[in-house]
């Protein structure tokens, strides 16, 4: 019986991997993102989920990106690791998306694709199953599986608007003569805006609204205050679920450290600790010389 229940929740709970540092690196669901940043960019992600809970969700995700050909052309790689109790997930992806200025504001609208392997694994062996002679409590699975994702990104110096659909095959699988869905296709909406306050602060406001068949709505809603030009501080709320603190500092111009906390306000909130988050960023060749202003980058 538990086994069955988890392979429910693996269908139609979380199979995309969160993460509340998504507005300094949007890759990781949005191939249109790459290149965005003008630099060559690399990024590490580590996210602990609902820390206390036995089985609870771990994901690790790097990326690379970089404008080329005078910005007409953005290319990215992103690859993940996520487990979910005895699930593991896989994920390596090649990003590419074409560029096209706008108008004289210097807005960009970014049209991307993404192509890549997706690998799943089931050890359903490792849970405890109340009837031994049940044929899935001995069975272990694994899938290699390619998928494609789209996206769109609009943009400019100040503000930001999104959409995507990371994986966009749906793949089922048979546990037992029982075929469940282990990739539904999520839909991501992201925006942003970036208000001036004074000479030494902005703020920042984003969102980030996920959908998924078979699941609830998901938003997002973020607000981040830039000192400096230098140290972000910032609060989150996320529908259903909880909210959270974040803040990350950049450091020599090009190399930013960020953390984020989330804490449950559902019904798991009794059994675990919260959620920690830490991001590692760094930005290649940020100047085309030396006597170039330093400019940040707010998304």
């Amino acid at each position: 019986m538990f086994i069955l229940v988890y392979i429910d929740v693996t269908t139609y709970a979380q199979q995309a991997e969160q993460s509340s540092l998504y507005m300094h690196n949007s890759l990781y669901f949005n191939p249109a993102y790459a290149g965005t940043r003008n630099t060559l960019n690399a990024t590490v992600v580590a996210r602990e989920q609902w820390v206390g809970l036995k089985g609870a969700p771990s994901s690790k995700y790097i990326s690379l990106h970089s404008p080329i050909y005078n910005r007409r052309l953005g290319i990215g790689l992103h690859a993940s690791n996520d487990v979910i109790g005895s699930r593991k997930k896989n994920t390596l992806y090649v990003d590419l998306n074409t560029s096209i200025k706008v108008n004289k504001r210097n807005d960009r609208l970014n049209l991307g694709i993404s192509t890549g392997i997706d690998n799943y694994s089931f050890g359903f062996s490792e849970l405890y199953a109340i009837d031994s002679n049940d044929p899935i409590a001995s069975l272990d699975v694994n899938k290699l599986a390619p998928n494609v994702g789209a996206g769109i990104y609009y943009y400019n110096d100040r503000y930001y608007a999104g959409l995507s659909v990371p994986s966009i095959i749906n793949y089922y699988n048979k546990f037992n003569d029982i075929s469940q869905n282990i990739n539904q296709p999520h839909v991501f909406l992201t925006g942003g805006y970036v208000f001036n306050i004074n000479t030494v602060m902005d703020l920042k406001a984003s969102s980030m609204i996920r959908y998924t068949k078979g699941a609830p709505l998901t938003i997002d809603l973020n607000t981040n205050l830039l000192m400096y030009k230098k140290l972000w501080l910032g609060l989150m709320y996320r529908s259903g679920e909880g909210f959270g603190v974040n803040a990350s500092v950049v450091i020599f111009d090009d190399f930013t450290i960020g953390y984020a906390y989330d804490y449950p306000i559902n019904e798991l909130r009794t059994y675990q600790k919260g959620s920690h988050e830490v991001m590692l960023q760094y930005d290649l060749n940020r100047y085309k010389n030396k006597n170039k202003i330093y400019s940040p980058r707010y998304f």
